[in-house]
């Protein structure tokens, strides 16, 4: 049995408990002695550590001055900040001060409806109201891209009417075609009309009168007339063409060619080529890049007979460029030409010397030949049998050895490139008038020369080259359409209208006109014709720019304004008109604008696409992931491509507007084809095929698809208001938002500048539907006047235009707004300041971890420490001793840094504040210099107080440690032997209080023993 244990002892009442605590009382205190001691210890290693930390912030607020970069931050400010203000995006600006003039602001599209009466009343109506992101047929040639891409002058020019009055125009902020015509024809100075005719600029006058030439001239010797093609006007007529400024040019990008619409390149070969002498050639243009191969070039020599072609031994573009050169030396005879390789800041040239009229190309070829140095490195080939003599006129650059990356953007330079190293026999170029490419055999063969489309490409028919006949060259249509239009073969969705023929015209005074359109190739040689049908009346593109409108200016009464034709002309052309109206508004011409070329990030109003995938489920049940993100070029082509080649049931293509793209579903299941985003993107959404599909007539056939579109169509019914239609158009949730403003119906686009360029159509009903502000982009002109860079944003906000400014555009101004970048020395006194303040809170720790009370005759945790000393004397000695090797300045106290009495340091800024002005290199210098500058200094002297290795500091830490860890392993051994005794001197107790009550019972049995009676 266990028994019950007391503090006090039951049988003796001595307070054991008591006792044994004051007797271990006594026994520990040599450990509570020791306790004292490590909790001290404790106390002064929390102080060291303190000091540590300070001192490491010291040298951390010095690491900031000793930077390069501080010293070349800048501040920035705008001259007039309410009409540009200026926001700095990096540390440091190139200290140039910068011209900026705010030539336009941006501006959002809206339109608006006529007033309907109440927002909440039913119209009436039915139909549809269409919104699309493109289809535009007015486009707007840019100025850059004139001239074979040299582009204009922006400056201004003189123009003087027939009356003989002159205005100058201003065109230092146009950026197109557009702003070009628009500043001449908004002059009231001049009653002069501009318009573009083709690739050239036309400008009549509209004075009625002769008084005076119809002229244009340059103003301060600048060229801007000269770029536009109209220097050198002048006539006595009342209408003036300039010459032709548009053409396609080496850097010209192959995806803007038609139209935008690109050429249609196929996974392998794209082109195939029969030469007449029956060579075969299969063109694949391929990513356009090049392995290093033997560079070569072929003589200019008319006679096959006389050509040379000059190839390098090696591969690559060490000799790419090199000129090959004939020259007539009276010292030479037939059969002993000699050559030579000359290099200079020229380049490179390999000269032969040659007996001119004698010399043949096989001369030539044996000369190389024989050259042990030289035919080390080319080899000559002559031409035919070799037997014609070769002169000093013929020519050849030997060229096309230098590996090429591939081109994300290739150009018609790398098209031609292309061409042109298929085969020597072969010559392409661009055509003499600039806007389409020329093919030329070369082979003197007798045969058929072929062109055609290679399997699954359209490359030829797109540039136009396709071709079967005798003749040895062909050229290929024209691949830009004019200053200011699109091409026909652009409309109806891509698949163009076909040869027109003639359309029949009357004005509302009875005059008509029949006008043969059967040579117009674009939009602009339509409205051309019609202007020069001799009737008064004028062509121009719609309101919307989608399409063609007529204004009658006759007065007359006697007839409706007709448009008509005997063939599908005037239908094609959405001008099937009879009206009595001045004004006639021309249908939707569906100019194709999504393509097989167009890049992802161009669609949903520039916004792109995103990267995101969603999954296709075919009738049948079955279902494919597209990732965006994995596509290796991000165009719709690729997009097209990667869903035809999932192992489902769908088939995808461009739609037939030509705004989108279709997915046809072709399983025959009993489901329903259906595609969603996946992951919470918005991808198939912004591409306008997310959702079930639905059954459309498609090719013919009525079939289950989803047409998607870049564009939206809202479906009106009669019980519809102008609220529920606005609703209905913010449901849509792309492109537009609308509003119901009293019985108006406003439609706002989502994007501003000209990314955000809407046309918005109804069918079925008319509400007055028109554009209230144009899409336009914030442009402004950085640089001087004749220099300036223009600048476009879609917000009014410039992140691009100055090197780590952000501009934002407020207003318009006349002049330039002067952004001023000046050197910020408020950062350089900032940092010195913080320094400051952070070594005198190291100073202010080490005075109260070190200070004695004379009064308490209390001392600090760290009173007459030797590290604290230590520390104070060599951050003393630092900054009040000389500073050398570190530049002109050699002390703290030059920029206004001094040790008071206390020890805590001052700061002067005034006195850095003009060191910088003056002589901000020193200052830099003195902070800054490696090894010896004060930065450097100060790392290297707290590196020795409080750095990581055989630091002060963190020696005097590590050795408290030991003690303490020494200390505690003593506490704890004392701990285990005061346990022990404890329970010694219990078990003692105890022991005793149970022998004094044995013997207490004993006792009592003694007692209670009675004597024995006889």
């Amino acid at each position: 049995m266990g028994t019950i244990q007391s503090s006090v002892g039951l049988i003796t009442g001595i307070p054991i408990q008591d006792t044994v605590e004051q007797l271990m009382g006594i026994s520990a205190r040599p450990r509570d002695l020791l306790s004292s001691r490590t909790a001290a210890l404790q106390q002064e290693q929390v102080a060291i550590t303190e000091l540590t930390a300070l001192a490491v912030g010291l040298d951390l607020a010095s690491a900031a001055f000793g930077r390069e970069t501080l010293y070349e931050t800048t501040s920035v400010a705008s001259s007039n900040s309410e009409a540009l203000s200026v926001t700095q995006t990096a540390d440091s600006v190139n200290l140039q001060n910068q011209q900026v003039r705010v030539v336009q602001l941006a501006q959002t599209n809206s339109f608006g409806s006529r007033d309907l009466g109440s927002s909440t009343e039913s119209l009436g109506y039915s139909g549809q109201l269409k919104i699309e992101t493109g289809g535009f047929i007015d486009s707007s040639a840019a100025l850059e891209d004139l001239n074979g891409g040299r582009g204009v002058e922006r400056g201004q020019i003189r123009i003087t009417d027939r009356s003989g009055n002159s205005a100058m125009i201003d065109l230092s902020g146009a950026t197109t075609i557009d702003d070009v015509l628009a500043s001449i024809n908004e002059s009231t100075d001049i009653d002069v009309r501009a318009s573009t005719s083709g690739d050239k600029i036309v400008l009549t006058d509209k004075t009625g009168k002769t008084l005076s030439n119809l002229s244009v001239s340059e103003v301060g010797g600048g060229s801007t007339a000269s770029d536009l093609g109209l220097r050198g006007i002048n006539t006595a007529s009342d209408s003036a063409s300039g010459r032709d400024i548009y053409s396609l040019s080496a850097a010209t990008s192959l995806s803007s060619l038609r139209d935008g619409r690109g050429v249609g390149f196929a996974g392998e070969d794209d082109i195939a080529i029969t030469l007449r002498d029956g060579t075969e050639l299969s063109i694949d243009f391929g990513d356009f890049s090049r392995e290093a191969t033997n560079a070569s070039g072929t003589t200019t020599a008319a006679d096959p007979n006389a050509r040379l072609t000059i190839e390098t031994v090696a591969a690559g573009g060490d000799y790419d460029g090199l000129e090959v050169l004939f020259v007539n030396d009276v010292g030479v005879a037939a059969g002993s030409e000699t050559v030579e390789l000359l290099e200079g800041t020229y380049g490179k040239q390999l000269v032969f010397h040659i007996d001119e009229g004698n010399t043949t190309a096989t001369n030539i070829a044996d000369a190389l030949a024989g050259n042990e140095e030289l035919s080390a490195l080319f080899t000559a080939t002559a031409g035919g049998d070799g037997s014609a003599a070769v002169s000093t006129a013929d020519f050849a650059v030997v060229d096309g050895g230098a590996a090429i990356d591939p081109q994300s953007n290739p150009t018609i330079e790398d098209l031609l490139r292309v061409l042109n190293e298929a085969d020597p026999k072969l010559q392409t170029s661009l055509s003499a008038s600039g806007d389409a490419i020329e093919l030329t055999d070369l082979s003197e063969g007798t045969g058929t020369l072929t062109i055609a489309d290679a399997e699954g490409s359209t490359a030829a028919s797109d540039l136009g080259l396709v071709f079967e006949g005798e003749a040895d060259s062909t050229t290929g249509i024209a691949l830009q359409s004019g200053l200011q239009s699109v091409s026909l073969s652009t409309l109806a969705g891509g698949a163009g209208l076909g040869t027109l023929g003639t359309i029949s015209i009357t004005a509302h005074d009875g005059s008509t006109a029949d006008v043969d359109l059967s040579a117009a190739n674009s939009v602009a040689d339509v409205i051309t014709a019609i202007n020069e049908s001799g009737l008064d009346i004028e062509a121009d593109y719609n309101d919307q720019g989608t399409g063609i409108a007529i204004r009658d200016l006759t007065g007359g009464t006697t007839s409706n304004l007709k448009v008509s034709s005997l063939d599908e002309t005037a239908a094609k052309l959405g001008l099937e008109i009879d009206t009595t109206d001045t004004y006639a508004n021309g249908n939707n011409l569906r100019a194709q604008y999504v393509s097989r070329n167009t890049a992802l990030s161009e669609l949903n109003q520039g916004n792109g696409v995103g990267t995101g995938s969603f999954t296709i489920q075919d009738s049948t049940g079955q279902a494919s992931i597209v990732s965006l993100g994995a596509l290796e070029s991000q165009t719709v082509g690729a997009l097209i491509d990667q869903i035809n080649s999932l192992s489902i049931g769908v088939e995808a293509s461009l739609n037939a507007d030509g705004n989108g793209i279709q997915i046809v579903d072709t399983s025959d299941g009993e489901g329903t084809l259906k595609i969603t985003d996946r992951n919470g993107r918005t991808s198939a959404a912004s591409l306008g095929i997310a959702g079930t599909a639905e059954s459309r007539v498609i090719d013919g056939k009525v079939t289950s698809a989803i047409v998607g579109s870049q564009g939206i169509s809202v479906n009106v019914n009669a019980s519809d208001t102008v609220a529920t239609i606005a609703a209905k158009i913010q449901d849509a949730g792309q492109y537009a938002s609308a509003s119901a403003a009293g019985g108006r119906l406003e439609i706002l686009s989502k994007r501003g500048g000209t990314d955000g360029r809407l046309a918005v159509s109804t069918t079925g009903f008319d509400i007055g539907l028109r554009q209230t502000a144009s899409a336009q982009d914030a442009v402004i002109e950085v640089g001087e006047s004749g220099t300036a860079t223009l600048f476009h944003s879609s917000d009014n906000v410039f992140s691009d235009a100055i090197s780590g400014l952000s501009l934002t555009a407020k207003k318009v101004t006349d002049s330039a707004v002067d952004v001023d970048v000046t050197k910020n020395n408020s950062a350089v006194v900032s940092s010195v300041t913080n320094f400051v303040s952070a070594y005198n809170r190291l100073v202010d720790r080490m005075d109260a971890l070190t200070a004695f009370d004379e009064a308490t005759q209390s001392v600090g945790l760290l009173f007459g420490s030797g590290e604290v000393l230590r520390m104070q004397s060599q951050l003393g000695n630092l900054f009040t001793g000389r500073i050398n090797a570190a530049g002109d300045i050699k002390s703290l106290g030059e920029i206004g840094v001094r040790l008071s009495d206390s020890g805590k340091m001052t700061f002067d800024t005034s006195k850095l504040t003009a060191k910088l002005e003056t002589d901000p290199d020193s200052v830099k210098e003195f902070f800054t210099t490696e090894t010896t500058g004060v930065a450097a200094r100060i790392k290297e002297t707290v590196d020795k107080l409080a750095g990581v290795g055989n630091s002060v500091l963190l020696n005097k830490n590590n050795s408290l440690q030991q003690r303490i860890e020494t200390n505690n392993d003593r506490i704890a051994s004392y701990n285990v032997r005061l346990e022990s005794e404890e329970a010694r001197l219990y078990k003692q107790y105890y022991a005793m209080e149970e022998a004094i009550s044995k013997l207490q019972t004993n006792q009592s049995f003694i007692g209670n023993i009675a004597p024995i009676t006889m």
